[in-house]
């Protein structure tokens, strides 16, 4: 916000005007107001001017910047009679709409209105042409209220595919010359926010973010350099250096603390951008750049990110050497939409050194998490990537911002079996070439010694209520061991939200780890009395009588932890509408049980305890038919 200020002042102070060719130039003075309104500066004078013959506005040089950080030198302009400027676009009403549709009114606010501006409504497609246009069949009507504020209404038809259909409201105000979704946006603040519409797939209304359709442009193209326009494909242009994407996302519900990229090229490598880094161009890797270091700008119905493609790759088996590049999108993080997205195509310009994109430049890099005295501390990976390349760019990447555990180094083994060792800032800077497995080790934060001296100090102090923890015992564990936090999603997360959440659920696991240990270490015949307090617990939260066996299936799978929901470690081996048998292939949740020593028996006899008590009241059975494997039943009918 201070940025935000200080620009405003700046450019403020760098404006002047006189009234006539006579006059002298006049700076703003304090009650004149300067905003930047998408691609226009709006000035409103506090004490209105007649325009004269010669009435003009002077900018001083250095006060404006373009999309290149270049400057401004000092220009004058004549200032004509006032145009119709909107400074503020809003729509006030099912701006998120159910599947049957409904009314939608957008509000103007700005100067010259008194004339009803023309309106368009189109549904976001491909072609973006005359065939995506309803606006006669939404009604749309034009309030003039006044001189500053207008009221577009229409209505938007039933939804009646399976994914949110997206609509934009297209506004000129030039007498149908020129459409612009973009009106009354200022840049500084949410250069993102267009007039969008979404009708939903479903009868109600939800709060999470939902992707409809995306295009893209690059440096003004847009249509995929097709006869037939399309607007999910662009060709960057071959006389310009930084081979730089815009994309456009529309939807609902989008929240940019939560929106994941991934890059897919055509031999199946998956890319990740890297960040707002002086120390990596795009040179044969993808990078992001925005204010705030994520590359995405806006929430709500529409959100845009500026990815610039790698300039000096080619695949020499294509026409001309040109390669093709899907964008992914992941809206909650996680889950990356394999329908909806967008491509580039990186012209080959034949200037310069390039990259081959061919098999026998791909390698294979094992990924894993470890302590310092070689414990698993994050779940591993095996990726592919280019050798020339850095191994950031395939999401060779330590997990940061993680209150138990911080990355200390790394060790790489080469083809030739070599190791080293470097410190992980190093790893910003190191490529692929010939490195087979990286292993990121990190130093523990969680103070054993600490909580085991007040665990036995508070159970001391309780006598044989050793198993109950006390106010003292859990203060000891909130200070070791970190809570959730409470509040709003975007204000909580830092960064990488797979990070937060992987983290969060670490946290999770971590401190069930540390209480069964402690307690059970001391005396093991504490086991029973814990599996029945999990059972009570379970049962307090028991699904209704009567559910369906997929119901009780999916209601564990919404209570219990497993991982990631990316690592998706639970498979359903068979079902009918009687049981269901599913199996967990891996045990995800003994990395977390093997840094307090906890016995995993002990884990699964609590886990399978608070699953009883779940389903306590369903008429649903739980079942453990071998390890690892188990089954619902129904017992009624």
């Amino acid at each position: 916000m201070r940025e935000f200020l200080k620009l405003k002042i700046t450019l403020k102070a760098g404006i002047s005007y006189k009234k006539s060719t006579t006059d002298n130039f006049e700076k703003l003075k304090a009650e004149d107001k300067v905003e930047v309104v998408g691609d226009k500066i709006v000035i409103t004078l506090a004490n209105k001017i007649d325009i004269k013959t010669g009435t003009t506005i002077r900018f001083e040089e250095r006060i404006i910047k373009d999309g290149e950080s270049r400057e401004n030198r000092a220009f004058e302009q004549y200032i004509k009679d006032a145009f119709p400027t909107v400074n503020e676009a809003n729509i006030i009403e099912g701006e998120v709409l159910t599947k049957a549709g409904g009314n939608v009114k957008v509000k103007l606010v700005g100067e010259n209105l008194s004339e009803a501006v023309k309106v368009k409504i189109l549904i976001n497609n491909k072609d973006k042409t005359s065939n995506s246009e309803i606006t006669e069949s939404a009604n749309v009507n034009v309030e003039v209220v006044n001189n500053t504020e207008q009221i577009i209404s229409f209505t938007l038809p039933e939804n009646k595919t399976d994914k949110a259909e997206t609509y934009s409201v297209m506004v000129s105000l030039d007498n149908g010359k020129t459409y612009s979704s973009a009106i009354g946006v200022n840049i500084l603040e949410n250069r993102a926010k267009r007039l969008v519409a979404t009708v939903l797939p479903t009868d109600k209304i939800t709060d999470k973010p939902i992707l409809s359709f995306m295009s893209i442009q690059s440096y003004g193209t847009s249509g995929g350099g097709t006869e037939q326009p399309d607007v999910t494909h662009t060709y960057t242009p071959v006389g310009q250096e930084s081979k730089k994407t815009w994309v456009t996302m529309f939807g609902a519900n989008f929240n940019k603390a939560l929106t994941k990229i991934k890059i897919v090229d055509e031999n199946g490598v998956e890319w990740y951008p890297l960040q707002n880094e002086g120390t990596s161009d795009s040179m044969d890797n993808f990078i992001m750049v925005s204010a705030d270091g994520t590359g995405i700008y806006g929430n709500g119905n529409t959100q845009m990110f500026e990815l610039i493609c790698p300039r000096n790759v080619t695949i020499p088996t294509n026409p001309n050497g040109d390669v093709t590049f899907k964008y992914l999108v992941a809206v909650d993080g996680e889950n990356y939409d394999q329908e909806v997205f967008v491509r580039a195509t990186v012209v080959n310009d034949k200037v310069g050194k390039k990259e081959n994109m061919t098999a026998d430049e791909i390698s294979e890099v094992k990924v894993k998490h470890e302590t310092e005295d070689g414990k698993l501390v994050f779940k591993g990976a095996t990726v592919k990537g280019y050798k020339w390349s850095k191994l950031r760019s395939f999401n060779v990447r330590p997990i940061e911002n993680n209150a138990n555990f911080e990355a200390l180094k790394y060790k790489i083994v080469r083809a030739d079996g070599s190791v080293e060792e470097k410190e992980i800032g190093h790893i910003h800077e190191e490529k692929v070439r010939d490195i087979k497995e990286v292993t990121f080790i990190y130093k523990s934060n969680i103070n054993l010694d600490e909580l085991n001296k007040a665990i036995t100090n508070a159970n001391t102090a309780k006598g044989t209520d050793k198993y109950k923890y006390a106010t003292e015992e859990i203060k000891a564990l909130d200070t070791s061991l970190a809570t959730l936090e409470e509040g709003n999603l975007e204000e909580i997360v830092n960064g990488s939200i797979h990070e937060w959440l992987l983290e969060r659920v670490g946290l999770v696991e971590l401190r069930l780890a540390y209480v069964l240990s402690s307690i059970l270490k001391e005396d093991a015949s504490h086991i029973d009395e814990i599996e029945k307090v999990a059972y009570e617990f379970g049962a307090k939260q028991a699904c209704e009588p009567g559910v369906s066996v997929r119901f009780a299936y999916n209601y564990l799978d919404d209570k219990l932890i497993n991982g990631m929901p990316c690592d998706r470690v639970i498979d359903l081996v068979s079902e009918n509408a009687k049981r269901i048998v599913f199996e967990q292939y891996e045990d995800v949740h003994a990395q977390y049980l093997d840094v307090f020593e906890c016995e995993h028996e002990a884990y699964y006899k609590v886990r399978f305890a608070l699953i009883k008590g779940l389903l306590s009241k369903s008429g649903i059975e739980f079942r453990v038919l071998d390890s690892h494997k188990y089954e619902l039943v129904c017992l009624e009918g």
